[in-house]
């Protein structure tokens, strides 16, 4: 009888444990990556580990507001060697109902994405493919009767109708209108690739390995006055090229100005993903 009390208190004990290190406090600096001094932080997250590859982290401002939730198969101190899998949940700012709900795989968005209303009720209903929306699109009024229904391709509205309270017809308006830098793409590449700085070890690391050329995704967070407020590394060919190797580009970037994302016609802060943002090593 004795051993079976002490098997159980064991049992217990090890359970506790088990709680305990599944959930985890850390802080993060504007880059999104885990820092241990909180005078660097400008956020902070809490872990929770569901199962094997499985983590729902949720993230607060440094007064305890609740911003988003997010699943993860892998969660590390860089945020350029994390892995975005599952349900990600955007909150309002004055409350934590969910203003956006948004499925990932492997870092991009797929799937289908919800729009709320502060009152919680669906605002719209939609598609991503790849980052972008792709697919049709239905938006509603609070009472739930149809207000827009388009399709997208790309990120580009192709049209369809919009219907006033009453259901009449009224000029088409497209319910998302994305992020984009007023002086064109071209040139907003142009600014990244002038401020971006490969560090010896970067260079170093390069050559001893024969490549020529380095990739990274990286995600701008544009405000709705499209200020851009942070650099985030999405993903990395090499640890090396890091957000060191950015920080300059988020310096010139932050005095340019972008054309804020629109939801249904209001302007809102936004995530403007870059793929493969390339250098390459020119031979002398």
């Amino acid at each position: 009888m004795k051993q079976i009390l002490l098997s159980l208190l064991v049992l217990v004990l090890m359970t506790g444990s088990t709680v305990q290190a599944q959930q985890d406090t850390v802080y993060l600096d504007i880059n999104a990556n885990v820092v241990d001094d909180k005078a660097s932080a400008t956020e902070y997250a809490i872990i929770h580990k569901r199962g094997k590859k499985q983590f729902e982290i949720c993230f607060y401002t440094l007064d305890g507001k609740l911003t988003r939730s997010c699943e993860y198969s892998q969660f590390k101190r860089k945020a350029s060697q994390r892995t975005l899998n599952g349900i990600t949940r955007y909150k309002f700012q004055q409350s934590e109902q969910d203003s956006l709900m948004v499925h990932y795989t492997r870092n991009r968005r797929n799937g289908e994405v919800i729009f709320y209303y502060p009152s919680g009720t669906v605002m719209a209903r939609g598609q991503y493919k790849d980052d972008m929306l792709d697919g049709p699109l239905t938006q509603y009024y609070e009472n739930g009767a149809v207000k827009r229904k388009e399709t997208y391709k790309k990120d580009i509205s192709q049209g369809g109708f919009y219907l006033s309270t009453d259901s009449t017809s009224l000029d088409f308006i497209p319910f998302y209108q994305k992020v984009a830098f007023k002086a064109g793409e071209e040139a907003l590449m142009k600014v990244i690739n002038q401020n971006i700085i490969l560090t010896n070890e970067l260079l170093n690391n390069l050559m001893e390995n024969g490549k020529e050329q380095v990739s990274a995704d990286i995600c701008l967070r544009i405000n709705a006055l499209g200020e851009t407020k942070s650099l985030t590394i999405r993903r990395t060919d090499s640890p090396l090229f890091s957000d060191e190797c950015f920080r300059q580009v988020l310096t010139a970037l932050q005095g340019k100005v972008f054309t804020p994302c629109l939801i249904d016609g209001r302007p809102v802060e936004s995530l403007l993903c870059i793929k493969n943002v390339k250098c390459v090593l020119i031979s002398r």
